[in-house]
């Protein structure tokens, strides 16, 4: 039932997600987009504006050299060469065909696959939470291709108590025609004497899919321990997008050492306004396989994250959701209240490139979370000082 759930979900969204935008006024706006990427030397962000217009000019020889161009900038040499074999087979001027072959021939080849990337990642984190007893980590798992998972750490020792901390994350990353992330997280909170450690794998594979559209695979393992609490979550989804959008769909596994295990469904949609400029949307059902407090739990939630200036390196992210349970939490205690949570979470980051391989982020967040429930009203602000080297 769950596969025909995905694959249904999948064909009613795909001709929508195809059909381009092709408007002279659409035009105009990609045609703006690509010049301002350009000018701050953004080639992923100007790559995905000529993209777009190529979508609705696609026999414009000039968009491909353009195209061929930004891919060698970017590093995507597949790409360029691809480019290369569609000017070939559509009669480029000879002229034209030099000048390009003459980029090429000027752009080193690596010793990773062309079109491909790696990166093996070292971040030191020193940072302030104002209660670090409201489950602060809930929101930042690390495998986050849906934008889910969510957990709710909250319990009767859930009382307000800042602390300190320093994290330790080492993480590999592949991204190429099947993408992988290797990684693990070590936490310290200081006052609260607990440590807080994650590991987790991603895997990306790519699926057929009509033309214009990327579907892919994904299928990941996510762990986490601190103290009593053992978690392993296992997921597996199917993700479909165009230039401007994506439609996931997942189902999940929750492994709990210490409370019920359960599994879910989910789906997220994300639409990209401008190359700074995403919102998404998603709902998520959750089912245990043995009794649990609340029984099965609903949950709705939207949100954006936006660049507001694209040649600044400061990013915003805000998101808003509903949690809703199918039972009285305890009806001993408070009688047929239900815990249905609402969370509001803002972040927003700013990140100084010092050099090729090192990078200095400060980051800062509020949450607030509310329920019918008063020991499930929370609140809590961090910040953040986080040394990020790659290789």
């Amino acid at each position: 039932m769950i596969m025909r759930f995905l694959i249904c979900g999948i064909l009613l969204l795909s001709t929508y997600l195809h059909a381009a935008e092709c408007t002279p006024a659409k035009t105009d706006f990609w045609l703006q987009e690509a010049r301002r990427a350009n000018a701050n030397s953004n080639w992923t962000s100007a790559r995905a504006a000529v993209a777009q217009l190529i979508q609705c000019h696609p026999l414009r020889g000039d968009l491909r050299i353009e195209s061929l161009r930004l891919a060698l900038l970017d590093g995507d040499r597949d790409a360029a060469q691809a480019e290369r074999q569609w000017l070939a087979q559509n009669n480029v001027p000879p002229a034209l065909a030099r000048l390009v072959d003459t980029w090429l021939a000027a752009t080193p080849k690596t010793l990773v696959k062309a079109g491909s990337r790696q990166e093996l990642g070292l971040m030191l984190t020193r940072g302030y939470d104002s209660n670090a007893n409201d489950g602060s980590r809930h929101d930042s798992i690390l495998v986050n291709f849906n934008g889910l998972p969510l957990d709710w750490n909250l319990d009767t020792a859930s009382q307000a108590r800042a602390s300190s901390y320093s994290a330790l994350n080492l993480n590999w990353q592949h991204q190429g025609n099947r993408n992988w992330y290797l990684g693990g997280s070590a936490r310290h909170y200081d006052k609260l004497a607990e440590t807080e450690f994650r590991l987790y794998a991603l895997l990306g594979q790519p699926l057929p899919c009509p033309k214009g559209l990327r579907c892919r695979l994904d299928a990941s393992v996510n762990g986490h321990r601190q103290e009593e609490q053992q978690r392993i979550q296992t997921q597996l989804g199917i993700t479909i997008g165009g230039e401007k959008q994506r439609f996931s769909t997942y189902a999940r596994y929750n492994y709990e050492q210490s409370a019920a295990d359960s599994h879910a469904i989910g789906m997220q949609w994300m639409h990209s306004l401008t190359p700074g400029f995403v919102v998404y949307t998603g709902l998520e059902y959750d089912r245990p396989q043995e009794p649990r407090a609340g029984d099965d739990r609903y949950s709705i939630h939207a949100g954006t994250r936006m660049r507001p200036w694209q040649n600044l390196p400061w990013e915003l992210h805000l998101m808003y959701l509903r949690e809703y349970e199918e039972s009285p939490y305890s009806p001993a205690f408070w009688g047929n209240k239900r815990r249905d949570r609402r969370l509001t979470r803002f972040n927003t980051h700013y990140t100084w490139r010092m050099n090729k391989h090192l990078s200095l982020k400060a980051s800062a967040g509020w949450r607030h979370t509310d329920s019918p429930i008063e020991l499930y009203q929370q609140d809590g602000w961090s910040s953040e000082l986080t040394l990020i080297g790659t290789l």
